[in-house]
């Protein structure tokens, strides 16, 4: 099954909380078992065991649901944005070979591979960046 945020959070702060699924199952009162299905996207919290849940690992809601944490600390995956850009250049790339004749198809072809080429870079370099 496809991990969802909540089964990789969960399982990454009750890790950072130095707990066990045991431990946090004594805790929340269900079996480990049961904490071991969410991390693994077998079933789901209920309502209720997902406000104990932040409250126990002393974290808001949305940062156990939402992708990104609101205090920006998460390392943005260069690679992935990369390769979406690419997808969505190629994209465009057709739209305007439809649309236009070969010539300037030829032309445009260019200009968005140096485009391409140019925001590779800068991410690349903004990447460095962040690593030092």
């Amino acid at each position: 099954m496809k991990e969802t945020i909540l089964s990789i959070k969960l399982k990454e702060y009750r890790i950072n909380n130095n707990l066990t699924q045991s431990d946090l199952s004594e805790k929340l009162g269900v079996s480990d078992k049961t904490i071991s299905k969410w991390e693994l996207c077998r079933t789901y919290p209920s309502k209720k065991n997902m406000l104990k849940l932040s409250e126990i690992l002393d974290i808001s809601l949305e940062t156990l649901l939402l992708e990104e944490k609101s205090d920006d600390t998460k390392a943005i995956d260069w690679k992935k944005l990369l390769n979406k850009l690419i997808r969505y250049i190629f994209s465009m790339v057709i739209i305007v070979y439809t649309i236009f004749n070969r010539d300037k198809f030829l032309i445009i072809i260019a200009i968005i591979t140096s485009l391409l080429l140019i925001i590779a870079e800068y991410l690349e370099f903004k990447n460095k960046q962040k690593e030092s």
